[in-house]
């Protein structure tokens, strides 16, 4: 089942979306076993909680022994990872714990990396690679923060065309040749489909003001 999600994920989403509950977790041990009253030394024992993560607002808290996701007890680290790795962002799922000697139980919506429930794909096509750049589309927490639609660079190879016309990691893409840019997707193709000079349009939140780049796809780009 994990397998099928990574292959169903890399071709719907170009990269594995992977669920985030945002804990530190350690495995139990007898003596936990036997302060917490559990069943059997079975669970992961919560050791910190991030500030607004997934966990924390289902609320989870430290000292929390994680016992069952859904219908699966949790016998490990090992096995906890294994579960939650079978989950996107976004999805809600039952978590029983024990808190005090007691079961309770949590519904919890997962989050990504970035704490947010937007699937994130980092896109490398072949087309992007000839120019040097990956990309992705601005989740939903960036969108409200800088009211505005586009697509995020998020590397640049030394030496390639885009690194020649100096734009850096972190510019938000806006246009393309006057064309508005909702998603790496629409950026994808409007590349597919030039053959000559490109002009780019955007900014970075962290300065002030617009900054169009201009490159010519016919150039060979070095690190090739």
């Amino acid at each position: 089942n994990l397998a099928k999600k990574v292959v169903i994920d890399l071709k719907q989403f170009g990269s594995v979306q992977r669920a985030k509950l945002g804990i530190t977790i350690a495995d139990i041990n007898a003596e936990i076993a036997d302060a917490n009253a559990l069943p059997a030394i079975k669970g992961v024992r919560v050791q910190a909680v991030n500030l607004n993560s997934a966990a924390a607002q289902s609320g989870l808290l430290k000292g929390d022994i994680l016992y069952r996701i859904g219908q699966s007890e949790i016998s490990s680290k090992a096995a906890f990872y294994e579960q939650i790795n079978k989950y996107r962002p976004g999805d809600k799922i039952n978590i029983s714990y024990f808190r005090n000697g007691k079961m309770r139980n949590a519904d919890v919506t997962f989050r990504n990396h970035l704490n947010t429930t937007d699937y994130l794909s980092v896109r490398n096509d072949k087309v992007l690679k000839n120019i040097g750049i990956e990309i992705r589309d601005l989740n939903s927490l960036e969108k409200e923060r800088m009211n505005v639609e586009g697509v995020m660079i998020i590397s640049v190879s030394k030496g390639s065309l885009i690194d020649k016309v100096n734009m850096e990691p972190g510019y938000i893409v806006e246009k393309f040749n006057g064309r508005i840019v909702k998603s790496a997707h629409e950026f994808i193709q409007l590349l597919k489909n030039s053959d000559s000079d490109v002009e780019i349009e955007g900014f970075y939140e962290r300065y002030p003001g617009k900054f169009p780049y201009r490159f010519h796809l016919g150039e060979t780009p070095q690190n090739q």
